[in-house]
């Protein structure tokens, strides 16, 4: 009865191969997608930024014309 189940211990292997490959694959796509995310966040985030600054600078300017 053991030896019936040899043959197939090699296919077993590569598909356990293959199977590790899949997920590492898809832990460095998961990567790249959290830094790809993380990169337009902070674009984002310095764009806001800016135009908090440059609403700033219209609001004071407004206010030095009424005056």
């Amino acid at each position: 009865m053991f030896l019936s189940l040899l043959p197939c211990c090699p296919q077993v292997a590569q598909q356990d191969a293959q199977r590790a490959t899949f997920y590492v694959d898809k832990a460095k796509q998961e990567k790249q997608q959290n830094i790809v995310k993380a990169q337009g966040e902070a674009q984002a985030a310095k764009l806001i930024s800016f135009q908090r600054d440059i609403l700033g600078l219209i609001i004071c300017w407004l206010k030095l014309c009424t005056v």
